[in-house]
């Protein structure tokens, strides 16, 4: 981990979307996911001046030394407060910066509010840094204590040895011994199911294969998401 109070670097936003309706939908993803396939993970926090580029496919703005065409994106500026992953692409630090969002984002529930500090995953692209509506962006004061010590030290410890496997039906089974099933049925039915896996747990190597960390935050979620779904049977 790197403290990087005035450490700034480019992040460029391209929305990746698709519709339902007028919903905007990812696959659901673990944050031990988003932090072992990220190129990087950081606290960031989003500073003043925002502008918008218009939607001009002419439209080109100097992005790290070259001339990149952004047209129809917000830009905003962020200042780097810790690097959790992927400080060694990030080398190089400028005085100012700036991330770019894809306007297409606010509509699918991604604006990014000035002053706010956010936990951000995503991927290099050449020289500039992309996140999109399917990666992790979220309030820091949002996080849960345990995905705290996540992003910070625990998430990457099973990175090569363990798995995550969405279940869709409530019925699933591991094809091998090294994946966790994280059953995402009631999230996707909008049965406001608790969310434990994602809240209080990681997926971890123990013996021969994977399970499910289980400290008592995870224990006393499960029992009361048990308890809302027997309460919600006729």
């Amino acid at each position: 981990m790197m403290l990087m109070s005035c450490f700034h670097v480019i992040l460029v936003t391209v929305i990746v979307h698709s519709h339902i309706g007028d919903a905007c939908v990812c696959m659901p993803m673990h944050p031990q996911q988003h932090f072992c396939r990220a190129d990087f993970v950081i606290r960031g926090k989003i500073l003043p001046d925002a502008k918008v580029v218009p939607d001009n496919n002419d439209t080109k703005m100097k992005l790290n030394g070259s001339h990149t065409s952004i047209p129809n994106m917000k830009v905003y500026r962020v200042r780097i407060e810790i690097i959790f992953k992927g400080g060694e692409k990030m080398s190089g630090p400028t005085k100012r910066t700036e991330i770019l969002v894809s306007r297409l984002g606010e509509t699918c529930g991604m604006p990014l509010q000035e002053d706010e500090v956010y936990v951000m995953t995503g991927r290099r692209m050449k020289d500039m840094y992309t996140i999109n509506m399917c990666d992790w962006v979220l309030k820091y004061n949002q996080l849960t204590r345990k995905q705290r010590q996540g992003i910070r030290h625990l998430y990457k410890q099973y990175c090569d040895s363990c798995q995550i496997k969405p279940c869709f039906h409530g019925d699933c089974q591991a094809t091998t011994p090294n994946t966790c099933i994280w059953n995402v049925s009631g999230h996707m039915l909008d049965n406001h199911d608790l969310n434990c896996e994602v809240d209080f747990s990681r997926c971890i190597k123990d013996g021969a294969g994977c399970k499910w960390y289980m400290p008592q935050t995870m224990k006393e979620c499960l029992r009361l998401r048990t308890q809302m779904s027997n309460n919600r049977v006729p």
